[in-house]
């Protein structure tokens, strides 16, 4: 005879909370303020993360996880050379 499986069991097709990311992998700053900070900046020609960092008053890693998302979604782009760390609004 058959076993019943358990009325309280994930189905097999669950997401396990193994899987799921953890919260210091998302972004810890708001799409607001994000959103806030591009317009803070329209007039600048380039500002850089450290400067980001600061008008928010988040940190570091914070201010890189905001770029990645704002670059993602095509508001930012780097300005000039990669290595002089600039980023500059896109004219939508």
């Amino acid at each position: 005879m058959p076993k019943k499986p358990a009325q309280n069991s994930p189905p097999d097709d669950a997401i396990s909370k193994v899987e799921t990311p953890d919260s210091k992998s998302l972004p810890q700053v708001s799409a607001a303020e994000l959103l806030s900070f591009l317009k803070q900046t329209r007039g600048v020609q380039t500002w850089t993360e450290k400067e980001m960092a600061k008008a928010l008053q988040i940190g570091l890693p914070e201010a890189k996880q905001g770029i990645i998302v704002l670059q993602l979604q095509g508001y930012i782009e780097p300005a000039g050379r990669q290595e002089s760390g600039e980023l500059q609004n896109k004219a939508i």
